[in-house]
């Protein structure tokens, strides 16, 4: 009874750790010959020396305008779901992408709202992408589980005004 017992555990553990998500794997992407993000994958992963060399930089050096900021922060950005597909080989997310967080660490925004997924050159990821998508990166936005806007690879006037215009 014993044994049956700690074969059940162990089985059950097996599972656990099988369906545990990978988060910020990194691989060689063959198409580009370099190491990219690959799947799921959270802010800590522009912390990793390879990403952080343009991440960095870039955050560092944008200001986001103030008085769209605090339209932000009295629009429901916080009841809004984001989800990014990005692609860590590709400039306009290198470029984006820490904009992004620039604006969302100013308005407080709630990351557990928030959805990243990188992909390889093919675009492809790990992770079933439900997002409909042709270029990187592109930041959906959603309320109520309905897309409400989304930018794609570039805004039109900047990030932040771009993003206070979906919520509105």
């Amino acid at each position: 009874m014993g044994k049956i017992l700690i074969l059940v555990v162990f089985a059950i553990a097996l599972t656990a750790c099988g369906t545990s998500k990978k988060m910020n794997r990194i691989m060689k992407d063959e198409a580009s010959n370099q190491k990219v993000l690959f799947g799921e994958c959270t802010r800590e992963a522009f912390e990793k020396r390879q990403f952080k060399e343009w991440f960095e930089p870039e955050y560092m050096t944008y200001n986001p305008n103030d008085k769209v900021l605090d339209g932000l922060q009295a629009s429901k950005l916080n009841e809004t779901k984001i989800t990014i597909i990005l692609a860590s080989w590709c400039p306009d997310t290198r470029r984006e992408l820490p904009r992004f967080f620039k604006i969302i660490d100013q308005t407080n925004f709630n990351l557990s709202n928030l959805t990243m997924i990188a992909v390889n050159k093919a675009k492809m990821s790990d992770k079933s992408v439900e997002v409909k998508f042709e270029r990187v990166p592109t930041f959906v936005f959603e309320r109520n589980g309905v897309e409400i806007g989304r930018i794609t690879e570039k805004p039109i006037k900047n990030l932040e005004q771009d993003i206070l215009d979906i919520l509105k």
